[in-house]
């Protein structure tokens, strides 16, 4: 598989001297989804330090069905989940998506 080679090969050194848990932030769109297949081919020893971590941000229908997928998948793969919730009445009227990148920020 040739992503996945790119990604190995990216990541070499970097991994062998990390000490610090890998946290990899995931929506459930393709992009994180497929970084996360990635990490959890990485070696045992790596993927032992992996902690997935999601927000819910309220702003979409999909946002409950996307969390309990995540919730789910992680479950099933025995992956440390960390969750965290953007309350809908705490938004701003304005500039939402910038607030909402703040608030993402301060929890990862």
């Amino acid at each position: 598989m040739e992503i996945e080679s790119q990604f190995k090969a990216s990541l070499g050194r970097l991994l062998d001297s990390l000490t610090s848990p890998i946290v990899v932030a995931v929506s459930t769109g393709v992009d994180s989804m497929v970084l996360l297949t990635l990490l959890q081919r990485l070696p045992e020893i790596e993927r032992t330090k992996l902690i997935v971590a999601h927000v819910n941000h309220e702003l979409r229908a999909q946002s409950v069905a996307e969390e309990t997928y995540l919730t789910d998948y992680c479950r099933k793969h025995q992956l440390k989940l960390v969750k965290a919730h953007w309350p809908k009445q705490i938004h701003p009227a304005n500039g939402i998506e910038a607030a909402a990148r703040s608030f993402r920020y301060q929890f990862f």
